[in-house]
């Protein structure tokens, strides 16, 4: 991905049943015809249909993003915003970027941490190798964004096929999901998982 990339991240609840469809058949859709629009990622938690959901787009740069859906909510189908409630939107200079293969994920994970001072960079190249080895091994993420979120701040994007890829990756599963690899380098982080809600 070019160094001028941007991952912008929706979160929220689902005010009306029925929303999922409305992000499948609505929102990304529109949001694929613009240009500069590199990924959109899709994820909802829970059985319940108002539980929480996120919508992860990564752009080619800040002004792709800002022309297309601005930089602020409301801009992008302001008559949807009702149908939502508890919204956080944030964006972020990606610093890794990878997809691996074209496998229709099933499971979103997002990881926030921080590191020791001084090792984001470190962190994104121990990242970068782990996603190397995974491949090497047939069980890699099918897509991981990796964006800074402040001074030694980071968050992770990461869509994978199964839980059992998900284990080998970060030694954690579906009883154990908060591991991560080299959490040597961390002085605090934490994980949420999502259902995919589109390919």
């Amino acid at each position: 991905m070019g160094d001028a990339a941007i991952i912008r991240i929706f979160r929220f609840r689902a005010a009306r049943k029925g929303f999922d469809e409305t992000i499948r058949t609505v929102l990304v859709p529109d949001l694929r015809r613009f240009p500069g629009l590199a990924d959109v990622i899709c994820g909802r938690q829970g059985p319940d249909e108002l539980g929480p959901r996120i919508l992860v787009t990564v752009w080619d740069s800040m002004d792709a993003m800002t022309d297309a859906v601005g930089d602020r909510l409301g801009i992008f189908h302001p008559e949807l915003m009702d149908h939502t409630t508890d919204r956080v939107l944030e964006f972020h200079p990606i610093r890794l970027g990878a997809g691996v293969h074209d496998k229709s994920p099933r499971l979103l994970r997002v990881l926030r941490g921080t590191v020791r001072p001084g090792e984001l960079r470190q962190y994104v190249d121990d990242v970068r190798d782990g996603v190397a080895e995974d491949t090497a091994v047939g069980t890699p993420p099918t897509t991981i964004y990796l964006a800074e979120t402040g001074s030694d701040r980071f968050l992770t994007v990461s869509a994978w096929c199964t839980w059992d890829d998900v284990e080998r990756a970060t030694g954690g599963d579906v009883h154990r999901p908060l591991a991560t690899r080299k959490p040597e380098r961390l002085l605090e982080w934490d994980v949420e998982y999502y259902e995919m809600v589109t390919d």
